[in-house]
């Protein structure tokens, strides 16, 4: 199966010049690229697992980016804004059902290692 889906993303890869892959494109697909960032990273769910070199290889041949930019930039985003919101009010008592509260929410998840969440990264945690 994980062959299968190899495929399926050289075959993307094949038809737009890139594997960045979007959910409302082929909602499988990218589900699938996620997992294996997180497999790469040994961050599926509450199992330790070991990528096998030869996928990684064949993942680098295809030019696989292990690291989302796109997440990057956003989550520096939101985190910017938190540290905006609490030198504009001096707290973090940020309202409730706004799209900051959720992402700190989230954020509190990801510290606390909850399952189906992928973890905080050092850098991350050190960030908040």
């Amino acid at each position: 199966q994980w062959y299968d889906k190899y495929h399926e993303l050289v075959e993307y890869r094949n038809d737009n010049g890139h594997v960045r892959v979007r959910r409302k494109e082929n909602s499988s697909l990218y589900e699938w690229v996620l997992s294996q960032r997180k497999r790469r990273k040994g961050t599926t769910g509450t199992k330790l697992f070991v990528f096998p070199e030869a996928q990684i290889a064949l993942m680098d041949k295809i030019g696989f980016e292990w690291e989302s930019e796109t997440y990057d930039v956003a989550w520096h985003a939101k985190y910017n804004e938190l540290v905006a919101f609490r030198k504009k009010h001096g707290h973090f008592d940020v309202d409730t059902y706004t799209p900051l509260y959720k992402w700190m929410g989230n954020q509190r998840l990801r510290r606390a290692g909850k399952k189906r969440v992928a973890p905080l990264s050092d850098e991350q945690i050190q960030m908040l």
